[in-house]
């Protein structure tokens, strides 16, 4: 039976986030036996980039920022409440959404309770209030996100959540049952077929950092290891380049090992991958929520160093088992890197280790394939 599926996502067209790499794998898979629409936004972001051109307009910036709820896609959010009002709900099944931003469940809510018998599937890829350690909006605003947060799970039909530990937050938080949310697991639309053998220590870095959980410096202190190690050493890091990155690389005294390349888009980034012989990777520092590039590190096609920075990280679980990703921890040795690598080295001087190892990471994705999905939002 064809459905008309609507998703409302405020990060959906040409973005390079997360959030709309997953559901364009997705949407692209429902596409081939259903009638999908989509409601996104535009990168009108209030306390986005700061203006250089005065001082005037920074001011402003931190003044609008004060007041935004419930995040930086309130514009979008306002101004896609007159369609969503308007909108023409009689013919619609089932309907999903998607954060962050938590106003993709926003404008969701209005359209659930203008239809109450609409299926929703509250997709949470990252926590807005409960379980959340990033700041979104103002302290003083917290008693309406606390509100809205319990009211959209209330409502939602189904939710989606990445970890076990996210799904507790919710059970314990708000009393939600824990039929009603769902562990679904990251998407990618890419099989692993072969691992590299490493030649050398060209490393490769791939994402965001945030002070709070995935801090720039605790990478570079490992790399600091390697090139106390190794010769010939070097990290290229993709994604957003702050101000200030320049600086803790110089500190640090890394300044010839790391070269910062920008944005890549995905099938760039993946085709890259042969230049390089280990992903060097860190995991968040809670355990509420797990990184979406995550599932990338199993198809990428290179050996993995996974910096772990909490006991209870549910991918070094996973994982453990799959032998070309090895998990390292804060305070590195010479002597524990040394015999890191050289238990990569020997993985492929074994061609049934090294197949094992490729097999579970088949074996870990399967579920993960954008085909594979559907089931758990339709």
């Amino acid at each position: 039976m064809k459905l008309n599926i609507l998703l409302v996502s405020y990060n959906f067209h040409a973005s390079l986030s997360p959030r709309a790499l997953k559901w364009q794998k997705i949407i692209h898979e429902w596409s081939k036996e259903n009638n999908v629409e989509v409601i996104s936004g535009d990168k009108l972001i209030i306390g986005g980039k700061a203006s250089t051109r005065s001082t005037k307009a920074s001011i402003v910036k931190r003044i609008l920022v004060h007041f935004r709820w419930p995040d930086y896609a309130m514009i979008w959010m306002l101004r896609s409440l007159i369609v969503s009002i308007k909108k023409d709900l009689s013919q619609v099944d089932k309907m999903v959404s998607s954060s962050h931003p938590f106003s993709s469940h926003m404008l969701a809510l209005l359209l659930k309770i203008r239809k109450k018998d609409l299926h929703w599937t509250m997709d949470v890829g990252d926590p807005f209030f409960l379980g959340s350690t990033m700041k979104v909006n103002s302290r003083w605003l917290t008693p309406l996100s606390k509100y809205f947060e319990k009211k959209c799970i209330s409502l939602a039909d189904r939710i989606t959540v990445n970890t076990e530990a996210l799904r507790s937050v919710y059970i314990n938080g708000y009393g939600v049952s824990r039929d009603k949310i769902l562990l679904v697991p990251p998407v990618t639309d890419v099989y692993p077929t072969a691992i590299k053998k490493p030649v050398g220590f060209r490393l490769v870095y791939a994402g965001r950092f945030y002070p709070n959980e995935r801090p720039l410096s605790d990478l570079l202190d490992v790399l600091r290891v390697f090139v106390n190690t190794f010769h010939d050493v070097s990290l290229d890091i993709y994604g957003p380049i702050d101000g200030g990155y320049d600086s803790i690389v110089e500190l640090k005294g890394l300044s010839e090992n790391v070269f910062f390349k920008g944005f890549s888009s995905q099938d760039d980034l993946r085709d890259s991958m042969k230049y390089y012989d280990y992903y060097l990777n860190m995991g968040n520092k809670n355990n509420v929520q797990l990184p979406s590039k995550n599932i990338d590190l199993l198809t990428f096609g290179i050996p993995v160093l996974y910096l772990e920075q909490n006991s209870s990280d549910p991918f070094v679980e996973a994982t453990k088992d799959i032998k070309f990703i090895c998990s390292i921890s804060k305070g590195l040795t010479e002597g524990q890197l040394r015999g890191h690598t050289s238990a990569i080295s020997q993985l492929f001087d074994s061609q049934d280790g090294c197949q094992l190892a490729l097999s579970l990471a088949q074996a870990y994705v399967e579920p993960s394939l954008a085909k594979n999905q559907k089931q758990y939002y339709e």
